[in-house]
């Protein structure tokens, strides 16, 4: 718009003036008090119109594509080396080292056997002594209760209540020198009068002094706390 202003300024002013020169001539006008000055034609402006051609807009600058990072190669693989063993050369056997080493086999194998034989005979022999042991001390058992029942029944009176099929255990301690300690009534019979009888009896026998010749072991496991049973039938442990 401002050069469109420019170019049409100095057409107008060319227009204007040729108009007044024209607008003199024709009128016949002359200077009468003063001469006018000679004035020099006015030499006509060419004007040519001159298309302005618009800019073209610059271009926006393209920013360079960014490359994607090559990819690392990856690294070759690298096979171990296989490394053959090397053959090791077996050597000959020495038959007199296989001889020796068979006869000594043979001796430790012999050797066991003598020493599998002699165990076992001592077995046989511990079981024949434990057995022989067992039916002996077996034996002293049954004799020391029975020494012990025969005093019982000698100082036990039945109550006129009592029944043929009434029972009382009677709980007994002793030490070793055949003292009794406590007795309780370990079992009733269901009748007082049994039962105190029964206990009568053990406290009258006070002292069994013959168990001081019972093994201790013997004693310790049968004799230092047992069960007495009385029973008008049958007076035993």
């Amino acid at each position: 718009m401002a050069n469109s202003r420019g170019y049409w300024f100095p057409v107008f002013i060319t227009v204007a003036m040729h108009l007044a020169l024209f607008f003199v001539l024709a009128n016949d006008w002359t200077p009468r008090a003063k001469p006018l000055p000679v004035i020099e034609p006015i030499k006509a402006v060419q004007a040519t119109l001159v298309t302005l051609k618009k800019e073209k807009p610059k271009p926006k600058p393209v920013k360079p594509k960014l490359k994607p990072k090559p990819k690392p190669k990856p690294k070759p693989v690298v096979k171990p080396k296989v490394v053959k063993p090397a053959v090791k050369e077996i050597p000959k056997p020495d038959p007199e080292k296989l001889k020796r080493e068979q006869e000594a086999r043979e001796k430790a194998e012999k050797e066991q056997q003598r020493k599998a034989d002699e165990q076992a005979l001592a077995a046989m022999l511990d079981g024949e002594d434990a057995e022989m042991q067992a039916d002996d001390d077996a034996n002293i058992i049954a004799q020391y209760t029975a020494m012990i029942s025969q005093q019982m029944h000698q100082r036990w009176k039945l109550p006129p209540s009592a029944r043929r099929n009434m029972v009382a255990l009677v709980k007994i301690r002793m030490v070793p020198t055949g003292e009794v300690v406590t007795v309780t009534v370990a079992q009733s019979s269901g009748n007082d009068a049994f039962d105190q009888s029964a206990i009568l009896a053990v406290k009258k026998a006070g002292r069994f002094a013959f168990m001081q010749g019972l093994p201790g072991r013997l004693f310790e496991t049968h004799f230092r706390e047992f069960t007495f049973r009385f029973s008008p039938e049958d007076l035993r442990l």
